[in-house]
């Protein structure tokens, strides 16, 4: 299972949500808050104060009950910048009037790495910080585990702890338009269209405030233009830009498409997951990382 951690704790004043953080990295604690009258001797009896005093199940709760020693949680605090842990303990309880200051009573031993902003997670993993919730899991199923397969690579990566001891399969289209954000998506269709039809993107358009496309480009032989409308995830697109431009091109990652006008385009992972391969020089740095776990995975 793999997890992860809105780091947005109510330190009593003068202490800050910074210095929470600061603490819990130098100390190799996973903590959050939710503070009970006694401390408990047990989660049962951590759940039954809980429920006294809240009148509801906290994410405290979960955060007590769930994980597993070994197991990674990602973090994120206020001001965007994610770390990777990993469980190193069951949970405990410490009453200590600095934890209970830090708002961080329930805790878990946990060896923190920085990663640094999002372009350094996988969109998945990012995605799941929509959610206000403060600790989660991060939903994976048993033929989509990219995501701890992942985790647990970048964090022997970066500690140099050793390999992990996971097969991990090569990386496929699937796999990749789940690492990489929707930003990347709309980078990666820009540079395709760009490359592979010689089309010249408008840079101007990529800052319009539409619903309807991401940006524009032009044929510079016919004078035509062109649109283009990317979705990451199961959303699904259809006809509705075919008078937005004289060619539209759309391109989405697990969703699927309607009929479509003779105008209209439709770009397919695979096809775009080859040209990203094929030309490895030309992509920026932030999707590159995702292709050094495809090759390092290759090795095992």
């Amino acid at each position: 299972m793999l997890w992860r951690l809105h780091l947005k704790p109510s330190p009593t004043p003068p202490n800050t949500h910074l210095q929470v953080v600061e603490y819990c990295f130098k100390n190799n604690i996973a903590g959050i808050g939710w503070p009970v009258e006694k401390s408990p001797s047990s989660v049962t009896e951590y759940q039954e104060l809980t429920k006294k005093r809240y009148n509801s199940k906290p994410s405290s709760v979960n955060f007590a009950s769930k994980p597993l020693i070994g197991e990674y949680i990602w973090a994120r605090d206020r001001v965007g910048q994610y770390y990777l842990g990993k469980i190193m303990s069951d949970w405990y309880y410490s009453d200590n009037q600095d934890h209970l200051d830090l708002d961080i009573p329930n805790q878990r031993k946990c060896t923190w790495l920085v990663i640094g902003n999002e372009q350094n997670v996988p969109g998945k993993i990012v995605a799941s910080f929509r959610a206000r919730r403060t600790f989660q899991s991060i939903a994976t199923t048993s033929d989509d585990s990219a995501m701890e397969e992942f985790s647990a690579w970048r964090f022997n990566n970066i500690s140099q702890s050793g390999r992990s001891n996971q097969n991990i399969d090569l990386l496929d289209a699937h796999t990749f338009f789940q690492m990489i954000s929707s930003y990347d998506c709309e980078d990666l269709v820009g540079l395709y269209l760009q490359r592979s039809y010689g089309y010249c993107l408008i840079p101007s358009s990529c800052k319009i405030d539409t619903a309807a496309y991401e940006y524009l480009l032009k044929d510079p032989e016919t004078g035509e233009s062109v649109g283009v409308q990317v979705k990451q995830g199961k959303n699904s697109l259809d006809n509705s830009l075919s008078k937005s431009a004289d060619k539209i091109f759309l391109f989405t990652t697990q969703g699927s498409v309607g009929s479509v006008d003779k105008n209209v385009t439709v770009i397919q992972p695979e096809d775009l997951f080859v040209f990203v391969i094929r030309n490895e020089n030309l992509i920026p740095d932030s999707i590159k990382m995702w292709l050094s776990f495809k090759q390092e995975s290759s090795i095992r």
